[in-house]
């Protein structure tokens, strides 16, 4: 959208929903085991494991914006004001889905590929604590570890982590020295209002010291956020910086 010479604003949003089995690829640890990423032991019943899946961003939202100040006729306003250009870049999505896990063999299958994403029993209507807090996000009471030899009750990637939005400023200027010379001039600040930006609380059940808790800030460069315990230096504190530069 294009009002004016000097207005220029795109926006784009996307609803959509992914739903499926877990991705398995010779990447993944324990890919000797084909089944490895499901909790059942082997294909016996796949729809057990149905779920959103990993990349799944339910709502997405982008804004881009520049502006650029007119040319002003008053002399002293053409000197301040003339030529001045503020860039915008606000994007924000859903939260990451989360995979509950139990972190041992509860079920006792021998199946040695998956003990890891076995889940634990969901007992409580919502699996959250305090969705604005650090320490609860998720709620230890809402589950429970399922008697031996059996599965737990929790969905595939049944829960969600907080939602991230991120906001950068760019504001810049030329001054023309001679023909075909000019001086441009840039402050561009990251997380312009200094903002924490939350990562993905620990999702393992039998790690009390990180289960529900979310011990990193969330990385703009990363569309999974980012891992409980890891901490992220993108997503963090506002950033500014500052450039001069000489075009010929």
């Amino acid at each position: 959208w294009r009002p004016s010479q000097k207005v220029n604003v795109n926006a784009n949003y996307t609803w959509s929903h992914c739903i499926g089995l877990p991705v398995i690829t010779l990447l993944n640890p324990g890919a000797n085991y084909v089944h490895q990423s499901y909790q059942n032991n082997g294909p016996v019943n796949r729809n057990l494991d149905v779920g959103d899946c990993a990349q799944d961003r339910r709502q997405i939202f982008n804004l881009t914006t520049v502006l650029q100040t007119p040319n002003f006729s008053n002399k002293t306003l053409h000197v301040l004001g003339s030529g001045w250009s503020l860039s915008t870049i606000f994007s924000a999505r859903s939260g990451q889905p989360l995979n509950i896990l139990l972190g041992n063999d509860q079920a006792l299958n021998g199946f040695q590929g998956n003990t890891g994403t076995q889940r634990p029993n969901q007992i409580l209507d919502s699996p959250y604590g305090d969705r604005k807090s650090l320490s609860t996000y998720l709620n230890a009471a809402a589950f429970a570890i399922p008697a031996q030899g059996s599965y737990g009750n929790v969905g595939n990637n049944s829960a969600v982590g907080p939602r991230y939005w991120d906001w950068d400023e760019a504001v810049s200027r030329q001054f023309q020295i001679r023909e075909g010379q000019r001086i441009e001039i840039r402050a561009e600040a990251f997380n312009v209002t200094n903002s924490l930006r939350p990562g993905n609380p620990g999702v393992t059940f039998s790690n009390p010291n990180t289960f529900g808790r979310i011990l990193c800030s969330a990385s703009s460069a990363s569309t999974t956020g980012c891992t409980a315990g890891a901490g992220s230096t993108s997503g963090g504190p506002r950033i500014m910086q500052f450039a001069l530069k000489y075009l010929f």
